[in-house]
């Protein structure tokens, strides 16, 4: 069947119109999802998703991270609190979270304390009265301290005093301190920097107090964890610690909006740990990070996204479960709207045909009419004989006719001009 100009122009313009909305909406589909993150700046933390970003943009991943410098974690928890952003790098037992869901935990940081060997300090007790230098590089070092006192009952007994890492080291050497506590990864070359900024290249003569309290101080403030430091972790020779030390820690967990999709989280969760490899070579601490336990996930005191645990159950929802509802009514939506197409197509095409079935009864008529009529009834009927003629050829120019119609059009109009034109003949002898 032929078209009409009109009807060309038209399915014309539909297609690019579904072209161009199936390329928005595929654009739309395909654009990698943007979530923003807050992380203290000048740390680890930053360095882990600076690297985790550049990660997601070079493997053309379907989620990029845009990272939010900070002032420090509490600035970084109150940055998610607030909604300024989906994700941030927190310390629960500082920060204040909202109703944020824990991702998973990043990197571990444990308390360490370190006396000289010489001091009649061997354990935690016998900090009374004595002189402790705190190492403050970043907000809460000196909190878990004061919780860890507090548990002993040793508040107000200890002479307490902030420093760096330089100064602690200075005032160890030079007996002005009784003992050091510090934060510190409990593995790595960051650790054993840390270590050798206070004790310096030979830790001969030092120790570390084991906490024995620090499985109750986790059960008391579930944001603390009991934590193993293994011997050699801090300095190979001589091996500090010298056994195995039993020690407090905090983990720094990445953490997210309720609200942040539960595909979001597992693909996020899931390109994190695929991506840890590139992220170590700038941030080796990266490789403390360890997977939850989906059937302990429930348990933590830090509620987990949903998403986080459908990764660590490998329990993802597939394209289908995701969108599969849409799918169905889009086929019936396409179903629907493809019958009212075929409708509105039926009742254009019978509109046509009446048209061209009228051409033709009329044409039947002036063939019967041109047999008999006299000469003033057939200059009536060349009158009408054209105004067919300019019916169909409109009617070609604006639908279109089938090649066999035309042909009978054809047909009918040179026998009634035939007919026409005898009868003119007869009558004029």
């Amino acid at each position: 069947m032929q078209l009409s100009r009109k009807s060309a122009i038209a399915l014309i313009i539909a297609g690019v119109v579904a072209v161009v909305a199936g390329g928005v909406a595929w654009r739309l589909l395909a654009a990698p999802k943007h979530l923003s993150v807050a992380v203290a700046k000048d740390g680890v933390d930053a360095t882990i998703m600076g690297a985790f970003a550049k990660a997601l943009e070079g493997s053309k991943a379907s989620l990029r991270l845009d990272v939010v410098p900070v002032a420090d974690v509490l600035a970084a928890g109150h940055a998610l609190a607030t909604g300024k952003t989906d994700l941030a790098v927190v310390r629960p037992d500082l920060s204040e979270i909202g109703d944020a869901l824990g991702v998973t935990p990043l990197r571990k940081s444990v308390l360490v304390i370190l006396t000289p060997e010489t001091k009649t300090i061997s354990s935690i007790p016998n900090l009374v009265g004595k002189r402790l230098a705190v190492v403050t590089r970043a907000p809460g070092d000196r909190t878990i301290v004061d919780r860890l006192l507090l548990r002993y009952d040793l508040t107000g007994k200890v002479r307490i005093s902030d420093v760096s890492g330089a100064e602690a080291g200075k005032l160890l050497a030079g007996k002005q301190v009784d003992a050091v506590a510090m934060m510190t990864p409990p593995v790595g070359q960051v650790a054993r920097r840390m270590m050798r900024e206070v004790v310096g290249r030979d830790a001969a003569g030092l120790t570390l107090l084991d906490i024995e309290e620090a499985e109750t101080l986790a059960e008391v403030a579930p944001a603390y964890s009991e934590e193993t430091v293994k011997v050699g972790a801090f300095h190979a020779r001589p091996q500090l610690p010298a056994e195995d030390l039993t020690t407090v820690g905090v983990s720094y967990y990445l953490m997210a909006q309720r609200g942040v999709g539960r595909e979001t989280i597992a693909t996020l969760t899931e390109q994190l740990f695929k991506e840890r490899q590139k992220i170590a070579r700038v941030a080796p601490v990266i490789h403390q990070m360890k997977g939850l336990d989906a059937d302990e996930a429930p348990k933590s005191p830090i509620p987990t996204h949903q998403g986080a645990i459908d990764y660590f159950a490998r329990e993802q929802r597939s394209f289908i479960d995701i969108y599969g509802d849409w799918l169905w009514i889009g086929l019936f939506a396409t179903g629907g709207v493809s019958s009212a197409v075929t409708w509105i197509w039926g009742v254009y095409e019978r509109k046509r045909r009446n048209v061209i079935h009228d051409l033709f009864e009329r044409l039947a008529v002036m063939l019967q009419q041109a047999r008999h009529a006299d000469l003033d009834d057939l200059e009536a009927l060349e009158l009408k004989l054209d105004e067919v003629i300019r019916r169909v050829i409109q009617n070609i120019a604006e639908e279109g006719v089938h090649a066999h119609t035309m042909a009978a059009l054809r047909l009918a109009i040179d026998s009634t001009r035939a007919a026409i034109s005898e009868r003119l003949a007869l009558l004029r002898r």
